[in-house]
């Protein structure tokens, strides 16, 4: 029964929905056919809306590229400002440093100013030194005049005297032969007398330093020849009007003497010649044995000229001579003759020569930086500072000395080159 009724309600309840739905669904297509109408005629609203939108989208696009682009363009000019920025503050530096340079430059300038006319008056005080150095030179230069003739007065009267001491000889060698017992004994004495060095005679003048020597000419040995042990001239090259002075040395000769203009001269010694043109001078020593012959020449330039002392460089001798260490006598101790320089003054890197002799030493040196030499003999020393040579030398009997100084002078003497003086 119950399922009867339950059937019969749902079968009611369903007339009733169908009864329901089938006016609903009337009006739903009522209002279907009516929204479709609508959008019939909204459909062109919506095509030109969807049109608006797509043209919208090309413009927002075209909007957002042309943003872009501008960003970028802002990026750049802040960084182009910032670059400024960094110039400006470059530039700001640049001109602070400009403007301390200019300061700097300005004192500089000041400065040159102020040496400059300091260096106006030291050019006056030194003009007008150079004008009391060459008046002061000119006196000097009558002063070497006066002592070279004082010079050679004295060479002339060293000259008699030697021709006083070759008689003297002559005479001891006559007297000799009257003593024909003592021949044997006078032979050993002349063979001692050939190995020894003869005495010199030294005539110094302080402003022309020359040194004249004149001993006897030494004895012959029987067929032996003339030895000619140096001849040199301490100025191989003069001007016009100056002198030069001629040293020599030879051995075992009976007659000595000198071509051109000189004559006969001593065994040892030296001799200014004033040649007025170049000339070679010959040496020429004789004996019973035969001659010997020796050369030295002199050139004499055109025009003096006028130049620094420190570019004057002394004559070096053309030949130093190395005889061997005359032998010594017993008992007795070496004798040193004469230890000289060309130059006792001489300008920094100038050259000057030492000159000695000496006789009975068995060991002949010369301190500093020279060493073992010979007992006759010359050498070129050039010192960098004034220093004192000292000849040194020895035998079993003891030891003998003899100083030379050599100064070194720092100032500029300007000259005329006939003034210059060995």
């Amino acid at each position: 029964m119950k399922r009867v009724l339950v059937f019969i309600l749902m079968a009611g309840l369903g007339f009733l929905l169908a009864w329901a739905l089938s006016e609903d669904t009337s009006q739903q297509k009522a209002e279907l056919e009516s929204v479709k109408t609508e959008l019939q005629q909204l459909k062109p609203d919506i095509e030109k809306t969807e049109s608006e939108r797509d043209e919208l989208k090309v413009k927002i696009a075209f909007d957002q590229r042309d943003r872009e682009q501008l960003q970028e363009q802002v990026n750049e000019l802040s960084r182009s400002r910032d670059q400024l920025q960094e110039h400006i503050e470059e530039f700001t530096f640049s001109r602070e440093q400009s403007r301390q340079q200019l300061a700097e430059i300005i004192d500089t300038r000041d400065k040159l100013k102020q040496q400059v006319i300091e260096l106006n008056g030291s050019r006056d005080t030194l003009q007008q030194q150079l004008t009391e150095l060459t008046a002061s030179h000119n006196q000097l230069i009558r002063q070497v005049d006066e002592l070279t003739r004082s010079r050679n007065a004295a060479v002339d009267k060293a000259q008699t005297a030697q021709e006083r001491i070759e008689v003297l000889v002559t005479m001891l060698d006559s007297e000799t032969r009257e003593f024909g017992e003592r021949q044997d004994e006078l032979t050993v004495t002349n063979q001692k007398q050939e190995d020894e060095q003869p005495p010199m005679v030294e005539i110094k003048y302080p402003a022309a330093s020359t040194q004249v020597s004149w001993p006897p000419v030494a004895g012959s040995n029987l067929g032996e020849r003339p030895t000619c042990h140096s001849f040199n001239t301490t100025r191989p090259q003069i001007m016009p009007g100056q002198t030069s002075t001629l040293s020599w040395q030879v051995s075992n000769a009976q007659r000595i003497r000198i071509e051109p203009g000189v004559g006969p001269v001593s065994a040892l010694g030296s001799m200014a010649v004033k040649p007025s043109t170049a000339t070679a001078y010959t040496l020429i020593a004789t004996n019973k044995a035969g001659e010997s012959r020796i050369t030295c020449r002199i050139e004499v330039g055109d025009s003096p000229t006028i130049q620094k002392q420190e570019s004057e460089r002394p004559a070096v001798l053309t030949e130093v001579i190395e005889p061997p260490v005359i032998r010594s006598r017993a008992g007795e101790r070496p004798t040193c003759y004469s230890f000289n320089t060309s130059r006792p003054r001489i300008m920094p890197g100038q050259s000057s020569t030492l000159s000695w002799q000496v006789s009975n030493a068995q060991r002949i040196r010369i301190e500093p930086d020279i060493g073992p030499v010979s007992s006759l003999g010359s050498m070129a020393v050039n010192p960098s500072t004034t220093t004192t040579y000292t000849l040194i030398a020895e035998n079993k009997a003891g030891q003998s000395r003899l100083s030379c100084r050599v100064e070194i002078n720092d100032g500029i003497t300007i000259f005329s080159s006939d003034a210059i003086r060995p």
